[in-house]
Parts: C-alpha cells; sequence; structure tokens
C-alpha cells in the first residue's frame, strides 16, 4: 500500500494543496466539476509534478491496469474525475493524507 502514496499523492497535492479543510475540498471539488477545461489543466498539472520511481510507476501500473507508459496520466484523471464528481469523499482525502489509503480510493485508481 505504500507504494500507492507517491504519484496518488501528487494528484491529490495538486488539486488541494497539502491537509486544506473540508470547505477548501469542497470548493475545490465543486470548481473542477463545473469546469472541463480546469480538470484538463489539474491533469496536465498533476502529471507534470509527479515524479516517480520506475518501481512506483510499475506498481501503480498493475494497480490501475494501465502501461508504465500511460500510468501517471490515468492515475492523475482518475483521481480528479473522482473529486470532480463527488466519488473521493474528503474523508477518504484525509484517509490518504494520513497514509491509510480506503477501499474507495482503491476502486477509483482500479476505474471501477
Amino acid at each position: 500500500m505504500r507504494r500507492i502514496s507517491v504519484l496518488v499523492g501528487v494528484a491529490l497535492l495538486v488539486l488541494a494543496g497539502c491537509a486544506v479543510s473540508q470547505e477548501k475540498y469542497e470548493t475545490a471539488q465543486v470548481a473542477l466539476d463545473g469546469s472541463p477545461k480546469l480538470r484538463s489543466m489539474a491533469v496536465a498539472d498533476c502529471v507534470k509534478k509527479a515524479n516517480p520511481s520506475k518501481r512506483d510507476m510499475e506498481v501503480m501500473a498493475a494497480l490501475t491496469n494501465s502501461s508504465v507508459s500511460s500510468v501517471k496520466t490515468v492515475v492523475c484523471r482518475r483521481i480528479v474525475t473522482a473529486v470532480s464528481s463527488g466519488r473521493l469523499s474528503y474523508a477518504d482525502y484525509r484517509a490518504y493524507m494520513a497514509g491509510r489509503p480506503t477501499p474507495n480510493l482503491i476502486r477509483i485508481l482500479q476505474g471501477r
């Protein structure tokens, strides 16, 4: 589970910053939900800032059922989409930030 943290962490930090309040998280969620361009920008920023190790990329590719070459885009897109749609709750976000990825987060990463 520790391997999940590198790329997912970048995605969540790009979206919400470090340990933001529920109000700020919900504001980001509404903004992303209402703007396809903002979602695209968030995904692009996430991919640009992500710099996981080769091993982390391999593990995330296996978890997301994607190729190593596309895993950063897949993870970032799934996280951004889940935040904007409300599927990734603030509780999931807080649990992840505390080092405890939730089953819901794993399902989101797997595209389920």
